[in-house]
């Protein structure tokens, strides 16, 4: 049999069952799309979900911070010595922030870019402001839990290095401000906000509420 009267026995096209099945499942909206964008974004921003590598350097962040707000809890605790304030720490870490997210924002788009899922993302109910801002809130997020995180552990340390708990020394007046430091003169600092602890110096009911300092 010549090569001519194969092909012409051979048909042009054959479709396989391989197994696909139709989706039946409930098609959720836009808001489901944009939540799960999200969620997404933000376990990559901390490296879950994906290799070991690239876990090292948003973990590294996390254990400096951490291990810094330890050793202000372990001075608090054994000196009574406040190493700094929630703001100072804040503005002390922040060359730590300014490295996370030069780090990890370009990572949220470019993976995506990298796999070509956008046209797959845009296919679908999902707007161009959505998906940016999924990306946003995500990294937000993620600066929020890096501040955030240790913050607490301080506030912990704090509260529990009183000599009872949370509620401070018993009805005595502080001598500082656990999360200010002002001390228990409650003379107004240079800064401009007010603290929120309750029982802060610059809170007594004494005097007059003010949110900015005088000039």
């Amino acid at each position: 049999m010549s090569t001519a009267e194969t092909r012409a026995t051979t048909p042009d096209g054959v479709i396989h069952d391989i197994g696909y099945r139709r989706y039946t499942g409930p098609r959720l909206g836009r808001r489901h799309i944009v939540t799960a964008l999200y969620a997404h974004a933000l376990r990559t921003a901390f490296g879950f979900g994906r290799s070991a590598k690239a876990k090292i350097f948003p973990w590294l962040i996390v254990g400096i911070v951490t291990v810094v707000a330890a050793v202000a809890i372990a001075v608090r605790a054994q000196f009574g010595q406040v190493v700094f304030t929630y703001a100072q720490f804040a503005s002390q870490m922040s060359w730590l922030v300014i490295f996370f997210v030069a780090v990890v924002a370009p990572e949220l788009v470019s993976r995506d870019l990298r796999s070509g899922v956008l046209p797959l993302y845009f296919s679908r109910p999902l707007a161009r402001s959505d998906y940016a801002l999924a990306k946003l809130a995500a990294l937000a997020t993620a600066v929020w839990l890096l501040l955030g995180g240790p913050q607490v552990l301080m506030f912990i340390g704090a509260a529990f290095s009183t000599g009872n708990g949370l509620r401070g020394r018993g009805t005595s007046s502080p001598t500082s401000c656990p999360a200010c430091s002002t001390p228990a003169s409650g003379r107004w600092s240079s800064r401009p906000w007010r603290c929120w602890w309750p029982r802060c110096p610059e809170s007594v009911p004494s005097r007059p509420a003010r949110w900015w300092p005088s000039s």
